[in-house]
């Protein structure tokens, strides 16, 4: 199974198909298999195929080219893994389910959330391609306002390690705080996409760290702890020579200076518990209570972080419903602003836009049944409902195009009514008149005709 994400020059997501065998043309042409509608897309562009469970791309010889990873391509080319494919303003990722399905059970990595929403989350990343993102197709989808719909991707090289790479994101992608286009991963690297940041665990490089050394072998390897050596450090020398091995004598003099030293710091040390005991471990009689601790009330700080919380994410949905709008997707929009209405009953922005949605999408469904009826040639009633297209709708210059083709016909539609009143098929020429009227109903002349084939009606000139 293949799986093709078409992301538009604003990095948003244009389309998705999911494919297994078979060919497919792609162009700006309604005709084509994939429409990319954008004049720097030929009419028939490229063709896109498989062939052994291997995906092919080759140039229909366009105008302006197919590139993968940067270099035009003039011959069949074989789409390696994680390869980005550019024709015109579009960007193509194929992605192949093979290699998922036989390594499936392996982590290779870990994202462990540090800040944010995501704080603890642990993603775990059991494929060799991960695309990173807002977007719901992404493998790690993170809903944040400051991260993209398709913001980078993670890739498993073959040599084992792992990269990174920003895929022309809005914020950015920052390894160690530190901007980067593509980047190789080590264990314990900080990674942050946008404002979210996480700690990359790599397990098979935890396994390989080494060790931090026992305090047993410390001594074994050098005759002493490192209790001994801190020590040591302050003044007091230790019981051993420079080469940590010969005893060495102490003088009696220094050894009775710290004798007394610490013998000082004791008694102070109990003076100071007994005077200071019942403020430090409270006290043993009911009529004395020891202090009482106050604990910090919480309770605000997580109402007003459940607050915020809410409020990213809300803009997270107002975010892809609007992207989603733009790339009139209109079922998917109506459910990300449902979805901001349920969180928030009375934000009037989703309230419009979901009033302006359900307009469009009532426009294109009368936009395509007049296509429809069109190639059926009934042009009257395909023009009459290209007409309750309104002048405010996105959808009114394709429509008033379409009109522009129904007039066009008209010439076509009055020689048809002339050839039936020759044949003397009244009905059917009065048919064909009434049909240019609703084509044209500024043409007054249409009248004229329709009310001298209404008198011919039952007379010797007509056909009953």
């Amino acid at each position: 199974m293949f799986t093709l994400i078409i992301e538009d020059k604003h990095g948003g997501i244009a389309d998705e198909y999911s494919f297994e065998e078979g060919e497919f043309y792609i162009g700006r042409s309604h005709n084509s298999d994939i429409i990319l509608p954008s004049d720097n897309v030929s009419r028939r562009h490229a063709r896109l195929y498989t062939a052994d469970g291997r995906c092919y791309v080759e140039d229909l010889n366009s105008s302006n080219g197919v590139f993968v990873n940067g270099r035009r391509i003039h011959e069949v080319y074989q789409i390696q893994r994680s390869a980005q494919i550019k024709i015109g303003d579009y960007y193509l990722h194929i992605e192949s389910d093979a290699e998922a399905v036989t390594e499936e059970d392996r982590t290779f990595c870990r994202l462990i959330g540090r800040n944010l929403a995501f704080a603890n989350q642990v993603f775990r990343i059991q494929r060799k391609v991960s695309l990173v993102g807002r977007g719901k197709d992404c493998t790690i989808t993170i809903i944040d306002p400051s991260v993209s719909r398709i913001h980078a991707k993670l890739t498993v090289e073959r040599s084992g390690s792992l990269t990174l790479e920003d895929l022309k994101s809005s914020n950015g992608t920052f390894v160690n705080d530190d901007r980067i286009d593509i980047a190789t991963l080590n264990h314990r690297d900080i990674v942050r996409f946008g404002n979210v940041e996480f700690l990359l665990e790599i397990p098979d490089a935890a396994d390989r760290a080494p060790s931090r050394p026992s305090p047993a072998a410390m001594r074994e390897r050098t005759g002493t702890s490192p209790g001994d050596r801190r020590f040591a450090t302050v003044g007091v020398q230790p019981a051993y020579d420079d080469d940590w091995g010969a005893p060495r004598r102490q003088s009696p003099r220094n050894l009775w200076m710290v004798l007394s030293v610490v013998g000082a710091v004791l008694v102070l040390g109990a003076i100071l518990v007994a005077i200071f005991h019942n403020e430090l471990f409270g006290s043993s009689d009911p009529a004395k209570p020891g202090p009482v601790v106050q604990q910090p009330d919480t309770s605000v700080d997580h109402e007003a972080e459940e607050r915020e919380r809410k409020k990213k994410e809300i803009l997270a949905l107002i975010d892809m419903g609007n992207e989603r709008v733009k790339n009139r997707q209109w079922d998917l929009a109506l459910e990300t602003w449902n979805q901001v209405v349920d969180r928030d009953p009375l934000n009037a922005e989703a309230q419009k836009a979901i009033n302006q949605i359900k307009v469009w999408k009532r426009d294109k469904d009368l936009l395509d049944q007049a296509r429809k009826l069109r190639i059926e040639l009934k042009r009257g009633q395909a023009a009459r409902l290209l007409r309750e297209i309104a002048e405010a709708s996105i959808y009114y210059e394709e429509a008033r195009g379409e009109l522009a083709q129904l007039v066009a016909s008209k010439p076509t539609m009055l020689m048809n009514a002339d050839n039936k009143l020759r044949q003397k098929d009244c009905r059917g020429a009065l048919e064909e008149l009434k049909e240019v009227q609703q084509v044209d109903p500024r043409d007054s002349t249409i009248l004229d005709q329709i009310e001298a084939v209404e008198k011919k009606l039952g007379t010797r000139k007509c056909k009953d």
